[in-house]
């Protein structure tokens, strides 16, 4: 399994450790403490409103201990005081109506009404009252001293009562003084967010016109239901006998907890672009790493190759001038004597055939290992041209192949110390494995050799490319590719120094060759040189 691979693995399975314990920790407990904030915040709303109510009925009590003279309404009640007088003084439609009371009654000891009225703030209307709450005071059979809620007519009005004595209190009571207020949501909404609804349900309506005086001082605020969406929280009150009257119930947006699991989902996604970003960088590097290693070790072996390439070319050099010069030597005494035949002529050409080669071969060496460079003698040069003249070569060559050849040349690129013929010749070696391989896979129609040349945008590299369109080299060459005497050629086709020697000439000039392939696709090879000013 390949470097880069591996690494790849341990970093996904390093993500799926540590987002599933992010989830089974952080997430998790974050939203449970969320949870319980909010169930505690949706109680004390509900137990808010409660208070709001208790305020209300204190209101209503405040309001009969501020009554400006019982001394009158105590004479009014036993009819010592003419009605219209009474009313007129204490009682006057524009006073009603500042006031938010929906309800004023006055009754005797047995509980006839002596006055009482119906007060409508939306339509500003004072009226008699209505039937029901006739019934109603006539059945109220409770203490002269109470306040609590009433439900009457599927209504709740929160009421207070009150004995009606003299200012000295030292007489009998003669009647009762009754103040309600019709209870709704609008008393309590006012004071709470748009997240919060209230809901107010009548448990039991039976008996309408008996009293229902329920106690809310004692009661216990319950979240009974919790979803995704919202909590609800509800209070049961119940009558004096214990029996459920009335279902209080608010219902809370959770938009904690959907901010939450946003901003959670949000941190998730952005530790997993972290983590991709991370994990690309450290491929990236250890790509970077694997080539600078491979390329050093490569450098190492060539150089080694080099040095012992040097001293075979040194010792084969004066064997082969030996040989040629004996061949010579005895091919023309063979002539002047006159005793050369056809057999041993071919004999005599064999040997100098073979000499040449192995000369070649001696200069591949001497090339590839250095020996033979002098860079004082260097001089600047014109790279496209250099180009040019390497390409013009194989014109006829690749047409005679229906191989077509793009020339793509940068413009105004600066010239550089290199040895012209050199650099040919590794263009030439890169333009003839380019061939033979498109004159080899023979299914490729379209056969197509690309020469071009660029600049680096910091201008301190030359770059030449030589791609074609072939069949590409797969994994197992490209890492032995640039080895000398390794060849994918069939034996007697190549000697696996064209490459070596390509190689060795970049080195020479401080420049260097890269193989960038893939299979059935094709196949580039990258000659760079620095920008070197005489």
């Amino acid at each position: 399994m390949r470097l880069k691979t591996r690494i790849a693995l341990v970093l996904v399975a390093t993500l799926a450790v540590l987002l599933s314990s992010f989830y089974l920790v952080f997430s998790k407990s974050t939203l449970k403490q969320i949870e319980k904030v909010e169930m505690d915040s949706s109680k004390k709303e509900l137990t808010f409103s409660l208070r709001n109510m208790q305020k209300e009925i204190k209101s209503l009590s405040a309001f009969l201990a501020d009554w400006s003279d019982w001394d009158e309404t105590y004479n009014f009640v036993q009819g010592k005081i003419p009605r219209l007088d009474f009313i007129r003084k204490n009682m006057p439609p524009e006073s009603v109506l500042k006031q938010k009371n929906n309800l004023w009654a006055f009754l005797d000891n047995n509980r006839n009404i002596i006055y009482a009225i119906e007060v409508d703030h939306k339509k500003k209307t004072v009226s008699p009252i209505s039937i029901e709450f006739i019934d109603l005071f006539r059945k109220m059979d409770v203490p002269q001293h109470t306040s609590g809620l009433v439900v009457l007519k599927n209504k709740i009005y929160l009421m207070s009562t009150a004995p009606i004595l003299d200012s000295s209190s030292k007489k009998p009571s003669v009647g009762t003084m009754v103040m309600g207020v019709e209870w709704d949501r609008s008393m309590i909404e006012t004071v709470y967010p748009e997240e919060v609804t209230f809901h107010l349900n009548i448990l039991d309506s039976s008996n309408q016109a008996d009293i229902k005086y329920i106690n809310i001082n004692t009661v216990d605020v319950q979240v009974s239901d919790i979803s995704k969406d919202k909590i609800v929280s509800s209070v049961i009150l119940k009558d004096i006998f214990g029996k459920p009257i009335v279902r209080l119930q608010a219902d809370t947006l959770r938009l904690t907890n959907l901010y939450a699991r946003k901003q959670l989902l949000y941190l998730l996604l952005y530790m997993v672009l972290g983590y991709i970003l991370a994990s690309a960088a450290i491929i990236f590097l250890a790509n970077k790493i694997f080539i600078l290693q491979h390329r050093i070790y490569q450098s190492g072996k060539l150089a080694s190759l080099g040095t012992l390439g040097d001293g075979i070319a040194h010792e084969l050099n004066n064997p082969i001038t030996i040989i040629n010069g004996f061949t010579q030597s005895l091919e023309s005494t063979l002539q002047e004597k006159k005793v050369i035949n056809k057999e041993i002529k071919e004999y005599i050409d064999s040997i100098k055939s073979n000499s040449a080669r192995i000369k070649k071969i001696v200069d591949n060496i001497k090339a590839f290992s250095g020996s033979d460079v002098d860079n004082k003698k260097l001089e600047m040069e014109d790279i496209n041209k250099i180009v040019n003249d390497a390409v013009i070569l194989f014109e006829q060559q690749l047409q005679k192949y229906n191989i077509k050849l793009e020339l793509d040349l940068y413009n105004n690129l600066p010239k550089t110390l290199i040895d012209p013929t050199k650099l040919r010749i590794a263009l030439q070696n890169l333009i003839i494995n380019a061939r033979e391989e498109l004159v080899e896979h023979k299914e490729n129609k379209r056969k197509k050799i690309k020469v071009s040349t660029s600049l680096s945008t910091d201008k301190k590299l030359i770059a030449i490319q030589v791609e074609d369109n072939g069949r590409g080299v797969s994994q197992k060459h490209i890492n032995r590719i640039f080895d000398p005497f390794y060849t994918t050629k069939e034996p007697g086709r190549g000697n696996g120094f064209g490459l070596p020697l390509v190689h060795g000439i970049m080195r020479d000039f401080k420049g260097n060759v890269e193989l960038f392939s893939e299979q059935n696709k094709n196949t580039l090879f990258k000659l760079t040189l620095p920008v070197i000013k005489d």
